[in-house]
């Protein structure tokens, strides 16, 4: 059935001994088709998560679904706003702000400042028309008495959409809002409403929704796999720490002993120290430190001639690392009394006083091998492979 088309439904009583005139004894009722299935609205965003201070760009969808042209359309987008009682609520700390609208089919925007939740998402609704509550402005007529003073003003917008035809493309809007000051996992979720000439109901979009990502958290599990020929193949829960229960963990993964128990002088102690980015953004100049305890002597040709400390990523082949700070790596080894880098955020006052080993796990291409420049976030276990990995050095008792 045609949008806006009237059905007549008429009835008539008859009896063999009734003379009246027919009209007297006829009713009819009427009703007019609307087809609001007809057109459609839905919404996307580019990015469901995005780092903090980050811009949002939505794509705004319509299109003419039906068998018959429609006329022309308009729709609402209040911008996210707390408590604006969409799914997931929209919270979030610091400001947004919005940036720019565009479209490709001749449409039209016009702006408000009025408070979010005074906007009416109706466009039908006396508020928005001429006259009402809710003043509609040309951006040409930002600054003027009832516009927005700016971009960084607006909270509403209203989309005049020319009409359309049927048998056409679904017509696109890009909308893009910029954030500031907010934090790890708050959110933003948008969306819109409208009418469409000849179209009965008011349209709604589905909401979408963007989270702040939480920012890279490099997990860091230290354990001794072996003293001597004597070996601790098991994994060990650490009750001190929930590090080493991260899902994202490999099975079996962080093997090796917290205590190794009691040693003697000359006794080889190897240490591992595991490490996962199990945060959601990748980490960048992820340097490890760790200072030798004191009655251990590093041992400086472990896994080759002058390479005494052992990389392994993912699923990668064991790298053998040299001691000395030099090109072919990014490891080395600073005997006591060296003073350590910066980077290394020891506590203050704080010594090399028995040797340290450093690893710069990520680094400028070209520097040496790992060749990684930066430790990707952890998506499940053991995924991307180059998300966890482990470096490894001995010491022996003195």
């Amino acid at each position: 059935t045609p949008n806006n088309a009237t059905v007549i439904n008429t009835a008539i009583i008859e009896s063999p001994d009734d003379a009246t005139l027919e009209q007297y004894r006829t009713d009819t009722a009427s009703l007019t088709i609307g087809n609001a299935a007809s057109f459609r609205i839905f919404k996307e965003v580019e990015q469901s998560i995005i780092n903090r201070n980050n811009a949002i760009t939505y794509y705004l969808y319509y299109a003419n679904t039906g068998s018959s042209d429609v006329g022309t359309s308009q729709f609402i987008d209040i911008l996210p706003n707390p408590n604006d009682g969409r799914t997931p609520p929209t919270i979030y700390a610091g400001s947004s702000s919005f940036s720019s609208i565009s479209g490709a089919n001749g449409e039209t925007f016009e702006f408000t400042n009025r408070p979010h939740s005074q906007i009416n998402p109706d466009p039908n609704d006396a508020s928005n028309l001429t006259g009402g509550a809710t003043t509609w402005c040309l951006s040409t007529a930002f600054g003027t008495p009832g516009c927005p003073t700016a971009n960084n003003n607006v909270t509403g917008i209203r989309i005049n959409a020319p009409a359309f035809a049927k048998n056409l493309p679904t017509r696109k809007l890009t909308l893009n809002i910029t954030t500031t000051g907010n934090n790890p996992d708050d959110r933003y979720t948008n969306r819109f409403t409208g009418r469409t000439n000849g179209l009965l109901g008011l349209l709604a979009s589905n909401d979408v929704f963007t989270r702040v990502r939480f920012p890279p958290k490099v997990l860091l599990v230290k354990r001794i796999p072996a003293v001597n020929n004597k070996t601790f193949s098991t994994v060990v829960d650490d009750l001190n720490t929930s590090d080493d229960n991260h899902l994202n963990w490999p099975t079996n993964y962080l093997l090796g002993a917290i205590n190794g128990g009691k040693v003697k002088p000359g006794d080889d102690i190897q240490y591992t120290i595991y490490f996962m980015n199990a945060g959601e953004d990748n980490a960048n100049n992820l340097k490890l430190c760790d200072r030798l305890m004191p009655n251990q002597l590093f041992q400086t040709h472990k896994y080759a001639g002058g390479a005494g400390i052992q990389l392994k990523l993912g699923l990668d082949p064991s790298l053998n690392l040299t001691n000395a700070a030099d090109s072919v790596d990014r490891a080395q080894y600073l005997p006591a009394g060296q003073a350590l880098p910066t980077t290394c955020n020891i506590p203050s006052g704080a010594k090399n006083d028995n040797g340290t080993i450093v690893v710069d796990i990520t680094g400028n291409a070209g520097t040496g091998s790992p060749n990684l420049t930066t430790l990707p976030a952890s998506t499940s276990p053991g995924l991307p492979t180059k998300s966890y990995g482990f470096i490894r050095f001995t010491t022996k008792a003195n």
